[in-house]
Formats: C-alpha cells, structure tokens, sequence
C-alpha cells in the first residue's frame, strides 16, 4: 500500500504543473505543442508508475485525452 501512496504522490506532484498542458489549444484541439510534450511526458509517467499490461488506470481530468491513450497503449487490451 504504501507504493501505491508513494506512487500516487509522485504523480501528482508531476501531473500538477503539467495540467495546463492538457488544456485544448485555439480551436478547440490540442496544439502541436501540446501533442509533442504529451508524447515526451506519457513515458516518463509510466515508468513512474511502473503501468504493465493487465493493470487498471485511470486519467482523470484527461483534458484533450493525450496521455489517456498511452496509458491504455501500456496497460493494454486487458488493463
């Protein structure tokens, strides 16, 4: 329990300056940049976590959805 707490610390205290990237960009959409730095921190944040396939996440406040399918991408059809 207590990797799952630590764990969850550290996601949040990464995911909060982050959040305004998730923030859709003119338009509606995500911008380019928003994309480009989505794919860059979508890795980082599964390592962090230590996602493998079959387990459960879940992305809450998902914004433009960017991380959420690389988050299903690890944890695959199973998770």
């Amino acid at each position: 329990m207590r990797h799952v707490t630590l764990g969850l610390t550290l996601i949040l205290a990464l995911a909060a300056p982050l959040a305004a990237q998730q923030q859709p960009g003119a338009g509606g959409g995500p911008s380019e940049g928003q994309l480009a730095s989505a794919e860059a921190e979508v890795p980082r944040l599964i390592e962090i976590v230590q996602l493998k396939p079959g387990m459960t996440v879940a992305d809450v406040g998902s914004g433009f959805g960017a991380w959420t399918i690389g988050f299903a991408e690890a944890v695959g059809p199973t998770g």
